[in-house]
């Protein structure tokens, strides 16, 4: 049976940091482009409303952010595992007040939490279940959490993909904890996903430690590699849900190239393995 959508409808945004907000673009012209490919009239936030920003707590540099999308919420600088999104309550605040809108369009469930049981859940406890909203994503339009059926396949396909990313994210990091082992001095360009210590504040000089959030975007690109095995679909992957390169720029199918080639991603995580996570222009200091 052919889904059936609304005629009206509200969009959501996010971004995380401020290197991912070029990515927002993506978000509002993906939920745009499916709005008028189904007819969907999308209504904007009433920014113009006198007090709007105070009556919300949004803070004044957000909100001179968030008026630049005029057509959708969109929340800066907020982590998907947290509610504490003033454009995100300001958004169920408006729903509740106008109950003849009934539907809220995301580009992806990221965009609502990283991990998409947590979405589901976060869909069904403060969405669907007190508000009777109904919840769609441009990056999967045939979704109908109406249906029991697609909505029990849609949990378990979720639950083997989170439990496929923490299988990665095990083997990277276990990887690069032994690459923190070496008794040598880093110098030089760090892989992807890793920094050395300049200065004491920032650890042992020389010493590799995690950077967090490149951390998140290798473990993403390895896990999308494995399934299509193209830098190309894996760069279109990581753009269209917000993710930027080190230097806050868009991924391009080389730069996807150079973290799969020299990635830790065996089934053995032996030394010889291990190596090969580095570009081969690197080396420790100290070495002939």
């Amino acid at each position: 049976m052919a889904k059936i959508w609304p005629t009206r409808a509200v969009g959501y945004g996010r971004v995380s940091t401020k290197k991912q907000e070029e990515g927002l673009d993506t978000q509002v012209f993906g939920i745009t482009r499916l709005c008028e490919t189904h007819g969907i009239e999308l209504i904007h936030p009433p920014f113009d409303k006198e007090g709007f920003s105070e009556t919300h707590g949004i803070p004044k540099r957000e909100f001179e952010k968030a008026i630049q999308y005029p057509t959708m919420w969109c929340d800066f600088g907020v982590s998907g595992s947290s509610l504490e999104r003033p454009m995100f309550q300001a958004l169920l605040s408006f729903l509740k007040e106008n109950p003849d809108v009934k539907d809220v369009i995301f580009y992806d469930p990221s965009r609502l939490s990283r991990n998409l049981v947590d979405a589901i859940n976060f869909v069904e406890e403060h969405i669907r279940g007190p508000l009777g909203i109904n919840v769609h994503f441009v990056t999967m339009p045939d979704l109908d959490l109406d249906d029991p059926t697609q909505e029990a396949m849609f949990r378990m396909k979720s639950m083997m993909d989170d439990m496929e990313r923490k299988q990665v994210i095990i083997k990277v990091k276990t990887a690069m904890e032994r690459l923190q082992e070496q008794e040598h001095e880093w110098v030089g360009r760090t892989p992807y996903g890793l920094y050395a210590a300049r200065k004491a504040d920032d650890g042992e000089k020389g010493k590799l430690y995690y950077h967090l959030e490149e951390l998140e975007i290798v473990v993403e690109v390895l896990k999308e590699y494995n399934r299509n095995a193209s830098y190309a679909g894996v760069a279109t992957y990581l753009n269209a849900r917000g993710y930027t390169t080190r230097s806050g720029g868009k991924w391009y199918p080389q730069q996807v190239k150079r973290i799969v080639t020299h990635a830790v991603y065996e089934d053995e995580l032996n030394g010889d393995v291990m190596l090969k996570y580095f570009p081969a222009d690197m080396k420790w200091s100290g070495e002939e």
